[in-house]
């Protein structure tokens, strides 16, 4: 008879979620701000995204996380010859 406590049991090795990003591009300044605060349209966009997600089956406690890549604009110049200045 088999010692249960001393068996070895051989547990599969779980394979890492791999992660969902969502790229938004190059937002301005303001958009990032209202995200971040979870209003605007950038936040409308994400929670959109993740609802076809849900949809196609995609997200669950199987898969990995979701993350949301943003890039700032750069503000223009308000005067055309400002850069001379710095």
């Amino acid at each position: 008879m088999a010692d249960p406590i001393h068996e070895k049991t051989e547990a599969a090795p779980k394979a890492k979620p791999e992660p969902i990003i969502v790229d938004l591009g190059k937002q301005k300044k303001n958009k990032i701000r209202r995200l971040r605060n979870g209003k605007g349209d950038l936040f409308s966009k994400v929670l959109e995204t993740h609802a076809q997600l849900e949809a196609r089956g995609v997200t669950g406690e199987a898969t990995g996380p979701v993350i949301v890549v943003v890039n700032e604009k750069k503000r223009k110049a308000r005067w055309p010859y400002a850069s001379l200045w710095r």
